[in-house]
């Protein structure tokens, strides 16, 4: 146990920040059933500081994320309605700005949003214009700038995952951008929004070829991938 014993709720999860110096806390400190983020230092124990912001009637929290400098936590709520939108704060619980976009009705923030390695920017997906189609986004840690590196040539086209290469100089996402259900890999510079297709032509015929899972290299200079990209349901590397 860390600090001073928590007088009532349940802790749901936690993580400590990169330098070792924190934790985050997601639970009902406060209000029962009501699960909001906190911070408690490591160092001196002192009493968790909540730093998420205000909830509406019946808003959670639900996923949270350290920056890699340890100065800010992104966390996802329905905060002020009941789509799920992506905050930031620093852990002294000030400077609050919402990272998402407009949100239509009932289009959510996905759960799987990412800081760039050195803090400056933090990428997501969210069905924000079109319900249901997940497409990126990017904003400054401040909340500003907040841009879609993906645009979809095809009706209904998604970026299915995402990853920053170990340098944040580049996104690398897999993504149905030009052939409906056909996933192939493209990269996007971490201040740009033109995309470039990266991965070889798929082969055509028998089921729908894609892109399975992909790495960056430890220098960031190439992207190593699996696909059915010559045989069919032969996944190669």
């Amino acid at each position: 146990m860390i600090g001073p014993k928590l007088s009532l709720g349940d802790v749901d999860s936690f993580i400590i920040s990169p330098d070792k110096t924190k934790v985050a806390v997601l639970g009902d400190l406060e209000t029962d059933n009501v699960f909001e983020l906190f911070v408690i230092s490591l160092v001196d124990g002192t009493s968790p500081v909540k730093v998420s912001g205000t909830l509406v009637a019946g808003g959670n929290v639900s996923d949270f994320q350290w920056s890699p400098d340890s100065r800010r936590l992104a966390y996802l709520a329905d905060q002020t309605n009941q789509e799920f939108e992506l905050y930031s704060v620093f852990t002294d619980s000030t400077g609050s700005v919402k990272f998402s976009g407009a949100m239509l009705s009932n289009g959510n923030a996905h759960s799987d949003f990412e800081w760039s390695p050195d803090s400056n920017r933090l990428v997501y997906r969210a069905d924000e214009t079109t319900n249901k189609v997940f497409e990126l986004y990017r904003a400054l840690a401040t909340g500003t700038g907040n841009v879609k590196v993906f645009v979809a040539q095809v009706l209904n086209g998604d970026v299915i995952n995402f990853l920053w290469s170990p340098d944040g100089s580049l996104l690398a996402y897999r993504a149905d951008k030009t052939t409906q259900g056909v996933l192939e890999l493209y990269t996007v510079s971490a201040t740009g929004t033109v995309s470039t297709k990266v991965s070889a032509t798929l082969m055509s015929g028998g089921s729908v070829p894609f892109i399975f899972d992909f790495k960056w290299s430890p220098d960031s200079s190439r992207l190593a991938y699996r696909a059915d990209q010559t045989t069919d349901e032969v996944f190669e590397l």
